[in-house]
């Protein structure tokens, strides 16, 4: 049980069995179980278990949808959709049995998928020479998905659709203005840093919209949405899950690759652009997580340790990126 998110809160039992009922799972009630997994800050996650041996994972939105950020509020319901279109590259994904949006069945969204067998990317079964295989495969996955296009920059919908602009710069300064907005109603963040935050993106708009192509990216990938298992004796990435914070943007935005860790660019298949534009552009995308994790731990997740930290590398992105303040 999650004791301090503000935004977390676990189902009741009838809750979870009008869930069951509505997706036809169970015979009766005696014939599944389900518990509760741990380590949730944002959704709230049960493994559901089947008398016949199904498994299935049901994660259910937040409470408080006021606190959430804007594309936050509908990203569940654009899973599906983004799943499907990873799978139509052979990337391997979660079937997803039911999304609900809808609040009829419980008074959030939720959604259900078969369990996939695995463990995360960073489980202790894992050899660390099996490890390394696995980031060089993750990388070559995420090059494929980089190649799922669309004509415009923003948030995937759940009709197939992008919420954005075909210009990187305009999408980018609207997650901006939004989120100095609630650094500011929040007063988490200084005046002065604020300032500074908006004039870097908007020094930055040229090179932004450089990138003209925009491509999928999953927007966090790190290693517990990564499942691996043993297939015949080789250690394989068996799913890539919680896509709900995928979006079409420039493929550097996918924060992974920053580290440029041999084994993951190995797979990627080439280095990061090196003109100086495009490592301005990177900088800014490290400031604009720092932004959002500020928010996010200190309102959501409630929890100040974090919140001073992310604060703190505000500062330090901003360092980096005077030179690109006009």
């Amino acid at each position: 049980m999650n004791q301090t998110s503000n935004i977390y809160k676990e189902l009741l039992h009838e809750e979870v069995e009008a869930v069951v009922r509505s997706a036809h799972l169970a015979a009766s009630e005696d014939s599944w179980t389900y518990s509760l997994l741990s380590g949730g800050l944002f959704n709230t996650t049960y493994l559901l278990k089947i008398k016949d041996d199904k498994q299935y994972v049901l994660r259910v939105a937040p409470i408080k949808p006021e606190l959430l950020m804007d594309f936050e509020k509908t990203m569940m319901a654009a899973e599906p959709y983004i799943y499907s279109l990873l799978e139509s590259k052979q990337i391997p994904v979660p079937r997803v049995i039911k999304m609900d949006d809808s609040k009829s069945v419980i008074p959030r969204s939720y959604i259900l998928m078969e369990r996939v067998e695995g463990v995360p990317l960073n489980h202790d079964s894992i050899p660390e020479g099996a490890r390394e295989k696995l980031l060089a495969q993750l990388g070559g996955y995420i090059k494929i998905m980089h190649t799922i296009q669309h004509a415009k920059f923003g948030w995937p919908t759940a009709d197939g659709d992008v919420r954005g602009d075909e210009l990187w710069s305009k999408v980018l300064y609207g997650l901006v203005e939004e989120m100095t907005a609630r650094l500011r109603n929040h007063q988490l963040v200084g005046e002065q840093e604020l300032i500074q935050i908006e004039r870097v993106y908007d020094s930055l708009r040229d090179a932004y919209d450089e990138v003209r192509q925009p491509s999928l990216v999953h927007n966090d990938l790190w290693d517990p949405n990564i499942l691996a298992a043993q297939v015949n004796g080789e250690w394989k990435i068996t799913a890539i899950i919680d896509v709900d914070r995928a979006m079409f943007a420039d493929p550097e935005y996918e924060y992974v690759l920053w580290g440029q860790g041999e084994a993951i660019m190995q797979g990627y298949g080439h280095s990061l652009e090196g003109t100086p534009q495009a490592v301005l552009r990177r900088k800014s995308y490290h400031l604009m997580l720092c932004i959002m994790n500020t928010y996010v731990f200190a309102v959501e997740y409630d929890d100040q340790a974090a919140f001073e930290q992310s604060k703190q590398e505000i500062t330090a992105c901003l360092q980096t990126l005077k030179g690109a303040i006009t």
